[in-house]
């Protein structure tokens, strides 16, 4: 759930600078389909922020973009990394760096044909793990998978994670050294503040529907006695099959005050943002969710579970309400208490926001991913 990607300019542009200035870095960012309205997950937002606030502060780099994937079925994403490998070979000595954005299953082994295409080529690459169960997914290949993936990796110049856990996880299971591993959040752009609207609380979920997402949990929490009798409307917006959870919905009483809009792109869901009273993420598992942060950024009080790298940035009761996964009675809980308390919803909406500037402001992330591409990129006499 982004914006529109900008324009990313051809090479021959790119090397020429703007307004006949200096020339620029020509940088290739690999990404799973077009980084618009949030089709492309995570990786598709964190990557359209970036590209956007890319080129309005850093006028010395030029993003080349580079589909791997595609937006539709994943049977056509072969065509899409052939295209992908083969404009890398043509633009391989004007490029400065590969920014290579990899999770697990397809994209690991998409990115690992397209990593060792830039290693012949001696394009220098950093690597941007993501994705909830990489290291999961690392684990439970083969044991002559794992050493692919480990030779793979190693030869990126620079491996960018979203947390702690994962820096250790390149650290001491992929042998990385410590000093190529660099820790950078995902950013999102800071809204203009606006007031909630007048009415019930509105509660607000972001995200696919899915069981890792916690979404029965979610409706079983909203459908608890103590909660079913405040007043409140709730908004479940994002993919998948919303058909089992209204079902789930009815059968608790509160089908008529849950609403489940589907995919919405980007203006819609920052005028939900705006309107929200607190956003709700139970998830069993995440790496650094977006949906979090851009409720941070609205200064929208969150309630979520302590996984991925969230307690890397978080606090528990000063920035946001941890819950445990799968706890239902904590979370019904957390909500009252919420709804309950001004004081503390006011407590949560402006540590939120301090902690959004301290680390996930896109300008100060994408100041220090222009900072890694200018030192990979110098290093290498590129």
């Amino acid at each position: 759930m982004t914006a529109e990607p900008p324009h990313c300019p051809r090479p021959a542009e790119a090397l020429a600078g703007a307004s006949g200035g200096p020339p620029q870095r020509l940088v290739g960012l690999l990404c799973p389909g077009t980084p618009r309205a949030g089709r492309t997950g995570g990786i598709g937002t964190s990557l359209g922020n970036l590209l956007a606030e890319l080129g309005a502060s850093a006028p010395d780099i030029a993003p080349l973009l580079l589909d791997t994937r595609g937006d539709g079925h994943i049977a056509r994403s072969p065509l899409f990394l052939a295209r992908a490998a083969l404009r890398i070979a043509a633009s391989a000595r004007r490029l400065a760096l590969l920014h290579v954005n990899m999770s697990g299953h397809g994209s690991a082994a998409r990115k690992t044909v397209l990593i060792n295409l830039a290693a012949a080529l001696r394009i220098p690459m950093l690597v941007q793990l993501h994705g909830a169960d990489f290291d999961a997914f690392y684990r439970g290949l083969p044991a002559p998978a794992r050493a692919v993936l480990r030779r793979t990796l190693a030869r990126a110049d620079h491996v960018v994670v979203l947390g702690e856990h994962w820096r250790r996880f390149v650290i001491e299971e992929l042998a990385l050294p410590p000093g190529r591993v660099s820790v950078v959040a995902n950013g999102v752009p800071a809204p203009a503040p606006a007031p909630r609207p007048a009415g019930p609380p509105r509660l607000l979920f972001l995200g696919r529907l899915e069981p890792r997402k916690g979404v029965a949990e979610l409706i079983d929490a909203l459908g608890t006695p103590a909660l079913r009798a405040r007043d409140w409307l709730a908004t479940l917006a994002g993919d998948g099959d919303p058909a089992p959870y209204m079902a789930q919905a009815e059968r608790l009483g509160i089908g008529d005050r849950l609403s489940f809009p589907g995919w919405l792109g980007p203006e819609p869901v920052a005028q939900l943002l705006r309107a929200a009273h607190l956003l709700l993420l139970p998830s069993y598992a995440e790496a650094l969710p977006m949906a979090v942060i851009e409720a941070l950024a609205h200064g929208v009080p969150v309630v979520t579970t302590p996984v991925g790298a969230l307690p890397d940035y978080l606090q528990h009761e000063r920035s946001v309400l941890f819950v445990p996964p799968g706890g239902v009675p904590a979370l019904a809980s957390a909500i009252e208490r919420l709804l309950e308390e001004a004081a503390l919803q006011a407590t949560l909406a402006e540590g939120g926001r301090a902690a959004f500037a301290r680390h996930f402001d896109i300008a100060a992330v994408a100041a220090q991913f222009a900072g890694l591409y200018r030192s990979i990129a110098s290093a290498r006499g590129r």
